[in-house]
Formats: structure tokens, C-alpha cells, sequence
């Protein structure tokens, strides 16, 4: 049969293939023609234009899915004769782990990389010339020993494999043998395939087959007319199409351009093109962004979003990862913004995913033999929208015990991991949003009033290609695995394809990870296509902008004035009165709002810890008046309760109690039949004031002071009013300090009008603070003060800011 010469077809403009397509139907009744398009989305937009088109009720075409990638997330393979992807991978991880004397997770990778290393030499295998092949013999000793150990793990694979499965074939064998079941067979009405690269040999068979029919059409995507093919290299974006013309006998020029609008794509063709000067851009409807990290990107191309939703615009999101994907997630809820997710949500990120690995982690060591009723008797709580995850655990554990495969806590712990992460959750899908975000193959033959390409970045868009570490790159081309720039090739063309919207904008993040990162190569020839052509810089800083604008919160200036509570009338310590007239916003932080200093962590004891010693020895020696001669011995022993093992402090600590114990024992004596710890309290202007005095007997009442005891004048002058108080509510007559003080121990004693004095000065200022701090909305005012046990809130009253 000759080949119809004139069936071949691009657009000018590729964003609009569908149009393309709608012109070999629109003349005729479509239900009998059979469409052939790159994925089940692409199925999905052709089936609403077509309803669209018509205007009322039709039937549609027969429309039909290649899915030939084997990265494909939306294909799903499975019948009586296909063993699973998974099947596969566990089996040949039992065979390794054997073979190797490793842990069954240790090898999950390497069997992981295998089987999606037979899934490429089937895929890309011509159906007529298949071969085995004799991996030892291919990676002799010529190559590294590295390369040969994995020859043999390569060799095993494909010998041990089909014996364990004699009946089934692989997912990758029935995705392209479900391709060429339709290279023979008759049609009555037009049969087409639209938007194709034919870069998989199943896929260009098929399409030679419909070339070849005089009622069959291949249209391609992008505009591959007026380029010679002696020109093109392994990464240009036509590279693929190329060669199927090359197949067909057809050179580029006969490809016939259908005319569905301007587009710049003559512009990006020759930007790509190494052996051609870039053309003149007429016009330039995209603009660049640059970001400084991930989560800023995902950041702006929701604010993107949001500007176009405004407008009543539709927006079509690529992004080229699953983490991205992920955080353009975070981005869109944060705004508000309702999306059509294709990737979904991976089992492992899930609620229940989640649950599932926690609980392996709560558990000690154990040997699994049947996984999913182990994971069933984790009792957790799911929702329909986890059926997919509990449908693949089921699956893994039904292959499990099918295989006899008993395995330890953590490598099923493995297995779930790994399995999970390519489960995806997909929600229903909200046809009513206008924002739709895909990855790169699946965005073959979509558009939208706003096209936004994320992940410009090396690695990532284009991401890396088929290389692996497997066999020396020579070996790897000698049996027809595809070289790595072809991935470059083909995702350049959908950046081609994507960049001719009408308003377009391209996104990368200048580190990724904390690592900086480098410019897709498709940006920079853009760059230096557009020679003295800007792109709107201006345009890209107002995003950016208002962006970063959310994390800059204006700052309120800081409120110098004092806290003005209501009125405190509640009962107060004596020693928290000396808090308020020296300080009156420490009372207000300790007494009103009840706030506590935190121990400094990197002292291990303080004064404080050593005066309450003191005070604990001295009122249990009270207590016990037969213990009395152990006084040394017994603070020793406490102060070894407190301090860590060989601590220096503790001979300091030693010292003092021996340098006091003297002094505590004339007390003791001098005070028998004396009380300790003893609480009382009093009314001061309607106020009810407390107190726990150290020591008290007959008419005498003591404070006993570690550090140094306030002085005469300070006591009558009403500013030490713990004692004094302490006195007018015993109606003693005689107050003493005991002053434990370093190097200066003593007693103190006032008595008679002295005394007198220092009470009414104490009673009298008490009765000022209350009179005033009675009022609502007092002011609480900061004193400065150089005495340290009144500044423990000085950060809370930020007198340094």
C-alpha cells in the first residue's frame, strides 16, 4: 500500500491541537473514527471540546489512551496474564537477598532499578528483532568489577523471573502489545492519532500503520515543518518526530502546517535549533520569575493563580516533581484556591499512610507472616479515600504469602514505605475549577488562558534522563536503552508547546534544598534568543513583592507606657511587698500575673539554692534538738543532694557551714522551746498581709539571712518591712537577724523605740502601696535598681529594647 503523502499534520499554533483535530471531524458523522491520543487526560479535554463543538448531545469517537511511557502515572496495567510491577520487585528482592546474604529492605532499591530497567528494554525493544541477552558475556572483565556484579544481578533478573512467572507477562510487554493489537486491524471511519511523538517503537509502529491507511492522519505536536532532518541531534525537541518521518520516507516540509492562529513558535523552534539564527519575537507574552527558594515559588505561582481567577481566566499549572506538587498544594489552601490535583496525594503523605508507618515504629522486632492482617490488627480509623492504600497493602501481603516470604518488622516496614509512595489519592475531580495542575505528560495536549511552567531548573525541568548506574553508557546504547538527552528532547518539546499561551509565565527557585541551583538550559536559550529583548522584569518584582509582602508582617512599635491592670486586693506576702516598693512592675509580673523565673540550665546551684538549704538544715535541727551536733554533717549531706559528683562549689559550700555552725547552735540554744516556720498574718488598711517567720519565741522573732540583712536605715525608713511586720503581728519586742553572711556572721538585734519606729514606718508604707495600688488601672512603673533579686523580670519589662 503507498503512503498518502498528504496526511501528516502540525499546527501553527501547537497550544491548539484540539483545533487541529475538530477540523477532520467537523464535516462528517465522528462516531465511527477511532482517536489515538498520548493519555487519559488528553482524553478527558478532547471529549469536552468535542461537546463543546457540537453544541448539543453526540456520539463521541472512539477514544483511546497509548500511555506508552512507562512513567505514566495515570496508566494502569492488569489482566489474568500480567504479573504486577510489584509482584516483580518483591520476588526478585527475596532472590537477591538470598544471593547476597543482605536484609530483604537492603535490596528493595536494587530490585526497584532492575525491573524498571527490564520495563525500558521491553519498551524499547523493535517487536521484530528481540533478543536475549547475555549480560556476563556483554559486561565481561573488560569493565569495572561494579558494572559485572550488577551484570549478574541483571543476568539472575532475566533468567529466574520468567521461570517463577512461565505463563504471565510484564505491565511494559502488555502496554505494548495492547498498542500494536491495533496495527492490522480494519476501520470504517477516519482513524488519528493526535499529539504524539512516537518516541516509544510500539507507539511508532502503530502510527507507520495509520500513515500508511488512506483513511488514517498523524498529527503532530509542536511545528515541525522547514527543518532538514540531516540537522537535527539527539536534543532537539523534534528529535523523535524526526526519526518517525525518517521511517516513513517523508521529510519535514511535506508535513502539512493546518492553520489555527499565530503563535511564536517559529521564534522557540529556532531559539532550540543550533544550526539556525533565533528569528525576531513579535510578540513576548511571558514572563520570568525568579525566586529565592521552593516554598516562594509555590508562593507566586498561587498568586498567579489567584490574579487569573479574578479575571475569570483559566490556569494550567506544570509541575514537574511531586514535591512541588505538594507544596503547590499548601500555597493554593492557603489562598483559598480550589485545583484540580492530577498527582493527588501519595499513600505515604496520607492520614492514614501516616498511622500505618507510626505504628510500625512503636513496635519492638518480630517476624511478619502475613502482612495485612498484622496491619489490620492495628485497629486504625479510615476513610473511603484510604481504600486505595488498604487495596495495595492487601496486594503486597496477598504476593507475600504467595511467595512465602516472611519478613522482619522493618522490611515490611520498607516495603509499605516504598510501596505507598507510588499510591496516589486522587480527589473527585472538580470540574468546575478553573485551575488544573499536571505533570509533563500530562500536559500533552492541554491548554489555558494561563499557562504557568514551575521547576526551570536543571534536574528538574529538564529533569535527568534515562542514565542509570547500572551498565557504562556504550553497553547501555548497544542494546537500545534510550540515551539520556532523550528525555531532554521530549520535555523541551513540551516547553515549546506550553510557552506559545498567550500570557505564560516561568518559574524556578535559586535554591532548592539549601543548595543553589542552575537555570534550565531551555531558559537560557531563551535568553539569547531575545538578544536585546527584555523579558517584563517589572511585572516579575510586583509579584514578587507582594509575595514576600506576606511574610513581613508590619511591626506595631513597642509600648514603653507601664502595665495599668485593675485593681489587686488579694492577700500578699511580706516578702512581695518589698518586690513593690522597689519594683513595682516585679510585683506586678510575680504577684498579678503569677510568673516565675526559670532556673539559669547551665547553673547547676545558685545563692538561692544554697539559702534554702540553710533554712531547711536549720528548721529540721530545730525540730530534732538530739541532731544538733550533726549540723556540719547534715548540710554536707544535702549540698551533695544538689551539686553534681566532684563539683569545686561544694568546698565552698563545706567551708561556710563550718565557718556558721557555731553561730546556729548559740541560736538554737538560745531559743529553745522557740517555733520555726511560723505563719501568721494581720490586716493593713482593709488588706490582709501574710508571713512565715524563720524563728520565733518569747517576744523575739528572727530572720535568718545567708546574705547580708538590711540595714538600720533602711528599716526605718519602711523599705525592709518583712521583720518589722513579722514583729507587729506576733506584738513582739525584740526582732534579730541572723546574718549567715560570708566571712561576716553575726546577730542583730533591735528592740525598744527603735523597734517602734520600724514598725510604723513599715505599717505606714504598707498603708501608702495599698492606698495607691487599691485604684483600677495603677500603673505598675519599672524602677531602676542595681540589687539583683529585684530585676529577675527585667527582660519581661524590656528596658533594653
Amino acid at each position: 500500500m503507498a503512503l498518502n503523502k498528504k496526511n501528516i499534520f502540525c499546527a501553527s499554533n501547537p497550544t491548539k491541537l484540539t483545533e487541529v483535530l475538530w477540523s477532520f471531524l467537523s464535516d462528517h458523522d465522528f462516531s465511527n473514527d477511532v482517536i489515538f491520543l498520548p493519555s487519559r487526560r488528553a482524553i478527558r479535554v478532547v471529549e469536552e471540546f468535542i461537546t463543546f463543538k457540537s453544541g448539543n448531545a453526540v456520539l463521541l469517537p472512539k477514544l483511546v489512551a497509548l500511555g506508552e511511557s512507562p512513567e505514566d502515572e495515570e496508566e494502569i496495567i492488569t489482566g489474568d496474564d500480567v504479573v504486577s510491577n510489584i509482584e516483580r520487585m518483591l520476588v526478585l528482592s527475596k532472590l537477591l537477598s538470598a544471593a547476597e546474604s543482605r536484609s530483604f529492605s537492603s535490596v528493595l532499591p536494587i530490585a526497584r532499578d532492575l525491573i524498571r530497567m527490564q520495563d525500558y528494554i521491553e519498551n524499547e525493544q523493535d517487536e521484530n528483532n528481540k533478543t536475549k541477552i547475555d549480560w556476563e558475556s556483554l559486561v565481561d572483565e573488560k569493565f569495572a568489577t561494579h558494572f559485572q556484579k550488577k551484570a549478574k544481578f541483571l543476568s539472575l533478573a532475566d533468567s529466574v523471573l520468567p521461570s517463577i512467572f512461565p505463563d504471565k507477562i510484564t505491565e511494559s510487554a502488555k502496554r505494548n502489545m495492547d498498542i500494536r493489537d491495533w496495527i492490522g486491524r480494519e476501520f470504517s471511519g477516519q482513524v488519528i492519532v493526535c499529539g504524539s511523538t512516537a518516541s516509544v517503537p510500539a507507539t511508532s509502529d502503530l502510527m507507520e500503520y495509520i500513515a500508511l491507511l488512506p483513511n488514517g492522519k498523524i498529527i503532530l505536536p509542536g511545528k515541525i515543518t522547514g527543518t532538514k532532518i540531516k540537522d537535527i541531534d539527539i536534543c532537539n525537541p523534534y528529535y523523535s518526530e524526526y526519526k518517525f518521518l525518517q521511517k516513513i520516507g517523508i521529510s519535514p516540509d511535506k508535513v502539512i502546517e493546518i492553520n489555527v492562529g499565530k503563535s511564536n513558535i517559529d521564534f522557540f523552534n529556532s531559539a532550540f535549533d543550533n544550526n539556525q539564527s533565533p528569528m525576531d519575537i513579535q510578540f513576548i507574552p511571558f514572563t520570568r520569575i525568579d525566586c529565592a527558594r521552593e516554598s516562594e515559588e509555590a508562593m507566586a505561582t498561587a498568586e498567579i493563580a489567584s490574579r487569573a481567577i479574578n479575571n475569570n481566566k483559566s490556569v494550567l499549572v506544570i509541575t514537574p516533581d511531586a514535591a512541588g506538587n505538594q507544596r503547590l498544594k499548601e500555597a493554593f489552601a492557603h489562598r483559598d484556591l480550589v485545583a484540580d490535583f492530577s498527582g493527588g496525594t501519595s499513600g505515604t503523605m496520607t492520614l492514614f499512610g501516616r498511622n500505618v508507618l507510626n505504628k510500625f515504629d512503636e513496635l519492638g522486632e518480630l517476624k511478619i507472616e502475613n502482612a495485612f492482617n498484622f496491619i489490620n490488627g492495628f485497629n486504625l480509623d479510615f476513610a473511603e479515600d484510604d481504600l486505595p492504600i488498604i487495596e495495595k497493602i492487601k496486594e503486597i501481603s496477598d504476593i507475600l504469602c504467595k511467595h512465602g516470604i516472611i519478613l522482619s518488622l522493618s522490611d515490611l516496614r520498607a516495603i509499605i514505605m516504598d510501596v505507598l509512595s507510588s499510591v496516589h489519592i486522587r480527589p473527585v475531580l472538580n470540574s468546575e475549577s478553573k485551575i488544573r495542575v499536571l505533570g509533563t505528560i500530562e500536559s500533552r495536549m492541554q491548554t489555558a488562558d494561563v499557562v504557568i511552567l514551575t521547576g526551570l531548573n536543571e534536574g528538574m525541568f529538564p529533569a535527568i534522563g534515562y542514565e542509570n548506574p547500572w551498565l557504562p553508557r556504550r553497553i547501555a546504547q548497544q542494546i537500545g536503552l534510550p540515551p539520556p538527552e532523550r528525555k531532554v528532547s521530549l520535555m523541551a518539546l513540551d516547553f515549546i508547546n506550553l510557552s506559545n499561551g498567550l500570557d505564560v509565565y516561568w518559574l524556578r527557585s535559586k535554591t532548592a534544598g539549601g543548595t543553589q541551583t542552575t537555570e534550565s538550559r531551555f531558559l537560557s536559550r531563551i535568553e539569547v534568543a531575545l538578544r536585546n529583548k527584555d523579558l517584563d522584569a517589572k511585572k516579575a518584582d510586583k509579584i514578587l513583592n507582594i509575595v514576600r509582602g506576606f511574610d513581613m508582617v508590619a511591626p506595631n512599635p513597642l509600648d514603653y507606657s507601664s502595665p495599668t491592670p485593675p485593681a489587686d486586693r488579694r492577700p500578699v506576702y511580706v516578702t512581695k511587698l518589698e518586690l513593690l516598693i522597689h519594683n513595682p512592675y516585679a510585683f506586678y509580673a510575680n504577684h498579678i500575673l503569677g510568673l516565675r523565673p526559670k532556673d539559669d540550665w547551665w547553673i547547676t546551684a545558685s545563692a538561692k539554692d544554697f539559702g534554702t538549704l540553710v533554712h531547711g538544715v536549720i528548721e529540721h535541727v530545730a525540730r530534732n534538738s538530739n541532731e544538733i551536733k550533726s549540723l556540719v554533717q547534715l548540710m554536707d549531706e544535702k549540698a551533695r543532694e544538689i551539686l553534681p559528683d566532684g563539683s569545686v562549689l561544694f568546698h565552698f559550700w563545706h567551708k561556710r557551714f563550718v565557718e556558721m555552725e557555731s553561730e546556729i547552735q548559740k541560736m538554737l540554744k538560745d531559743s529553745i522551746g522557740g517555733k520555726s516556720e511560723i505563719e501568721m498574718e494581720t490586716k493593713i488598711v482593709g488588706r490582709t498581709v501574710r508571713a512565715i517567720a524563720d524563728r520565733v519565741w518569747d517576744s523575739v522573732v528572727m530572720d535568718i539571712k545567708t546574705g547580708k540583712a538590711p540595714n538600720k536605715s533602711q528599716l526605718e525608713q519602711g523599705n525592709m518591712p518583712q521583720l518589722p511586720l513579722e514583729a507587729f503581728m506576733r506584738g513582739a519586742r525584740i526582732i534579730q537577724f541572723l546574718q549567715l553572711q560570708n566571712n561576716n556572721i553575726k546577730l542583730i538585734e533591735y528592740s525598744g523605740e527603735q523597734l517602734q519606729r520600724m514598725v510604723e514606718a513599715s505599717v505606714q508604707k504598707a498603708s501608702e502601696l495599698f492606698g495607691r495600688y487599691s485604684k483600677d488601672f495603677e500603673p505598675y512603673e519599672y524602677y531602676e535598681t542595681s540589687d539583683q533579686k529585684y530585676k529577675a523580670y527585667d527582660d519581661l519589662a524590656r528596658i533594653k529594647d
